[in-house]
């Protein structure tokens, strides 16, 4: 089973699926792959997060309402969204990473009020006693007015850094419940949807590992797959580009990966197939361009300064849209042959969706 990671761009490289780029087929084989997928706030491995849960309500939320169950829930909650960080950190080597801070005294803040953010002092101290790198800190949690027999939950959370003692991210989780006449029923649901919470929050922090189903497809009997790893480590990033081959060429080598390349300091969010012997790669610095019909090898590769804002290709072209800043149109677009040749470039002043080549 293969890892891999998975990017794709958008106007401010957002994370997205991974591209398995094939050949023109006459049919597929499926692969069960392992995806990691990359986080929007990255958090490494050997950094050390620490939970604290204020416990603060507000003083309309149902649940306050509900009185002798309010205790009991508020230690569920606040444990339930600890464990499922907790696996999520467990499955993709953040061993002993994250720890959770005794739950703080209830404060209910009054309709209307907002509660007061942790200073920088305040966080300077919880690293320093807990030896931590990082605060997670829930804020705020309150269940909205129900309606049409439904509850929203509504928690806010914010990742504080210490070398600041500001947050560097915060973010409002929400769920939904049925109104049941069983008030343990919803309890439970409550609950559950702690842990799905603590899982998605740490999914937003940290990468994770995900199967997903794959095709590859085949051209009589070769059959190749391109794909592009993103690693974290000791505050640096550096992307990988490797080829598998299976055919009888891919035999001879561990795995059948046939070559690899690495980019640090850059973040690889798409490789494409072009034809049958042409690949290349777009990072946020450089675009790529490797030949090869069984074992892809680097071309050349181009550096860009400029923030690209989409890709568009067929089989003999690859286009990079770009803001143009310098002249009075509004874009401006970049086009390479398979030879990575730079061919044109076109300035424009329409809105567009997609590009085609003729």
């Amino acid at each position: 089973m293969y890892r891999m990671v998975p990017v794709k761009i958008f106007r401010r490289l957002v994370w997205g699926s991974m591209v398995l780029a094939g050949i023109s087929c006459r049919g597929y084989r499926q692969l069960s792959v392992e995806v990691l997928q990359p986080s929007l706030i990255p958090v490494s491995t050997e950094k050390r997060i620490a939970l604290l849960d204020r416990n603060i309500w507000r003083k309309d939320s149902v649940v306050v309402m509900a009185g002798d169950i309010f205790g009991e829930l508020q230690q569920d909650v606040s444990r339930e969204f600890y464990r499922g960080m907790s696996y999520i950190a467990a499955g993709n080597g953040f061993s002993d990473t994250i720890i959770r801070l005794p739950l703080s005294c209830p404060v209910i803040l009054e309709k209307g009020e907002q509660p007061v953010a942790l200073s920088a002092d305040t966080v300077w101290d919880l690293c320093r006693k807990f030896k931590a790198d990082y605060i997670v800190s829930i804020e705020s949690s309150a269940f909205v007015e129900p309606s049409n027999r439904s509850l929203n939950w509504e928690r806010t959370v914010y990742l504080y850094s210490p070398f600041s003692g500001q947050f560097l991210d915060s973010v409002v989780l929400t769920g939904k419940f049925r109104v049941m006449e069983n008030a343990y029923t919803l309890y439970e649901d409550i609950v559950i949807d702690s842990w799905d919470q603590g899982e998605n929050y740490a999914k937003r922090i940290m990468p994770y590992w995900s199967e997903m189903v794959r095709r590859v497809y085949v051209r009589g009997k070769v059959l190749r797959l391109g794909y592009s790893y993103l690693k974290a480590e000791k505050g640096k990033i550096e992307s990988s580009i490797g080829f598998y081959n299976f055919a009888s060429v891919g035999q001879n080598y561990t795995d059948n990966l046939v070559s690899g390349y690495g980019y640090p300091e850059a973040v690889v969010p798409m490789i494409q197939f072009m034809g049958n012997d042409t690949v290349f790669a777009v990072a946020d610095n450089r675009i790529m361009f490797f030949k090869g019909r069984q074992k892809p090898e680097s071309l050349l590769e181009n550096m860009i300064s400029e923030e690209i804002q989409s890709v568009f290709h067929d089989e003999d072209h690859v286009g990079l849209v770009f803001y143009n800043t310098s002249a009075e149109s509004t874009y401006r677009v970049e086009i390479y042959d398979t030879n990575a040749k730079m061919v044109r470039e076109i300035a424009f002043n329409l809105e567009y969706k997609d590009i085609l080549f003729s």
